[in-house]
């Protein structure tokens, strides 16, 4: 395709030149009747074919036959078929000229159709304008003005024509779109998307480039530098209303050409250009840095709870080492105790022997502060990496704003608490800090005797939060990832008005009582069938009477074909017995345990041996117990 070309040679074929296939030839290329008539006019046999295919160029693909043109070969013989003509009488139509303008006007008149004019040209760029504002590419440009001029009964212009109206309308749809990004940016707005793309002094590269240049591991750090990347493309001032403002296919367009984008070739692009590919860019980078740093957020928990997961094992593993030294120990007391008991002898004796009051008195101070630090879960060793939390939960709840779909969410309002505590430097939390959110798990380690554990409070927080992000119930602003469902959706004044226009295209009605009242219609029509084929005997295999109804059985294929493939699905099956299929249904389900031997007098006795192995024995018969 060359560079001023908005169609391949493929797109164009398909958009300007009848069809091929069968189907399609069928389809648009069978005659009415009044076709037909009109077509016998013609006195000669090589104007009759001519005036058909003439007719058929008319009607698909809306154009007309050039001179020097040849119908493909297939159209030819098909239209030929119908007319009565050998296809090689084609060669000899329109010898003249004047016969060709004279077919020309009466198809015009049998048609109610007209030709291109220069007056149609405003309204055709108008609709290439309308499918431009959504999609760059030409073959759906020029298929737009198609249907426009299909619709309205103009026949196609040539090619060349038509595709030169397309490239105006995609640059219009263009200019519109990068005018409809930028339209009303205030100065400092617009001063700061053009430093992006200069390096400043004392720098090594722009800001273009260190925005899109931003660390992913899952540290601190780069929590950090993630942020306060987020925190320049805020000070942009660019809203979250210019994407709302042009087609989304067409900005997710300029999106698209943003990633293999460099500094070097936005400063090439005219001014509108440029500021429309600059806001674009800090739109996706505000969405795609908030994105990031939540994602190194849940990553940072992550970590968190499965180093603490590890601890919680090592406790575990070393609570289980001093129990048994416990055990061991005090196993050997007891025995002492009980052999002086059998012996008669002095018991506290025995103790003082074996193990002695000080190492006893130790030993269950150990074992009980062993059992009482024991927990289930590993909740109190995520609590004792509190620090990390500590360091990552303000840079978090400074940087995004967080949002639920319940009312007075009290984990909002805990995060609330935790923000005004960071921001403050309290070292308690209020008196009545919000705890609704919290699973009895974290009840236990947050309140306490002295009130409200501040470390466990924070830490059950952040993990709540990790938690409701990913289940969707909180979500945040200016997040792709993570944004509430609604944007998932059709905006509902579009939804009202697009079923007001009838333009949903569902596949099922939009309401429960619009496709009750579908089907029960359905059925009624598919009931009425079957009792106007039922009382004329005309049901396909079945017969319907006062006494019911009686199906035909399925009688034996005949086709010797049918026959062969049935009994070489037959040999493909296993060969086995019929006692050794029982045993291993038996296996599956132990039905066999619920029969019995007729003889057993009807005790519930098992057969040992299911399969009968031996041919010999005699076959036992069986009822259900």
């Amino acid at each position: 395709m060359k560079k001023h070309e908005i169609l391949s040679s493929q797109a164009r074929a398909g958009l300007f030149d009848p069809p091929t296939d069968p189907a399609a030839i069928a389809r648009h290329y069978t005659f009415s009747p009044e076709d037909m008539a009109l077509i016998r006019q013609r006195r000669r046999a090589s104007n009759r074919l001519g005036f058909a295919v003439l007719l058929a160029y008319l009607r698909f693909p809306g154009r007309t036959l050039r001179p020097e043109e040849a119908p493909p070969a297939e159209m030819l013989a098909f239209v030929s078929a119908q007319t009565g003509c050998k296809p090689d009488e084609f060669v000899s139509y329109a010898q003249r000229a004047e016969t060709r303008w004279e077919h020309l006007g009466a198809l015009q008149i049998h048609l109610n159709a007209r030709p291109f004019r220069r007056e149609d040209r405003r309204a055709v760029v108008q609709a290439g304008i309308e499918e431009g504002a959504g999609s760059d590419r030409g073959d759906a440009i020029v298929a737009a003005m198609i249907s426009h001029l299909r619709q309205r009964n103009i026949w196609l212009p040539a090619s060349l024509e038509l595709e030169r109206l397309a490239l105006a309308a995609r640059a219009i749809a263009r200019r519109r779109a990068y005018r409809g990004l930028v339209e009303g940016l205030p100065p400092e707005t617009i001063a700061g998307l053009e430093a992006l793309l200069v390096v400043a002094k004392g720098e090594e590269r722009t800001s273009f480039a260190w925005l899109r240049d931003w660390p992913e591991a899952p540290r601190q750090k780069n929590l950090l530098a993630v942020v306060e990347r987020l925190e320049a493309v805020r000070k942009l001032g660019v809203g979250p209303d210019r994407e709302k403002r042009i087609h989304r296919a067409r900005y997710a367009a300029i999106a698209k050409e943003i990633a293999i984008f460099v500094p070097r070739d936005i400063t090439r692009f005219d001014a509108p250009r440029r500021l429309a590919t600059l806001v674009v860019f800090a739109r996706e980078m505000e969405a795609a840095l908030t994105d990031a740093a939540l994602s190194m957020f849940d990553k940072m928990l992550g970590a968190v709870f499965r180093r603490a997961d590890r601890a919680h094992k090592d406790n575990a593993l070393d609570r289980a080492k001093r129990l048994d030294a416990s055990a061991r120990a005090l196993l050997g007391m007891a025995k002492a105790m009980l052999d002086a008991k059998a012996k008669n002898e002095d018991q506290v004796a025995a103790v003082e022997l074996a193990l002695g009051w000080e190492r006893l008195k130790a030993l269950v101070a150990a074992t009980d502060t062993v059992v009482i630090d024991a927990r289930p879960d590993n909740l109190g060793e995520v609590v004792e990496r509190y620090a990390s939390v500590r360091r990552m939960s303000p840079v978090v709840l400074g940087a995004f704003a967080f949002r639920s779909w319940r009312e007075n969410d009290p984990l909002l309002a805990a995060l609330d608490v935790v923000r005004e505590v960071h921001a403050s430097g309290a070292k308690k939390l209020p008196p009545r800090a919000p705890t609704g959110f919290l699973r009895p798990a974290w009840r236990k380690l947050v309140k306490t005797e002295a009130g409200l554990d501040r470390r466990a409070y924070e830490v059950a927080t952040m993990m709540s939060l990790r938690d409701r992000l990913r289940s969707g119930d909180v979500w945040v602003e200016g997040s792709r990832a993570f944004r509430a469902f609604d944007e998932f959706l059709l905006p509902r004044d579009a939804f009202e008005n697009r079923r007001a226009a009838g333009e949903l295209a569902l596949a099922v009605p939009d309401g429960f009582e619009a496709w009750r009242n579908t089907k029960t219609r359905l059925l009624e029509t598919r009931l009425r069938e079957i009792g106007a084929l039922a009382a004329a005997g005309d049901l396909p295999e079945a017969t319907l009477t006062q006494e019911g109804l009686s199906i035909s059985p399925i009688r034996g294929s005949e086709n010797e074909a049918a026959d062969a493939l049935v009994r070489r699905l037959y040999a493909m099956l296993p060969r086995l017995r019929v006692t050794e299929l029982f045993a291993e249904v038996h296996g599956w389900t132990g039905f066999a345990d619920r029969f019995a031997h007729l003889r057993a007098a009807g005790r519930r006795a098992r057969v040992d041996d299911r399969r009968a192995r031996r041919r010999h024995q005699p076959r036992p018969h069986t009822h259900g117990a």
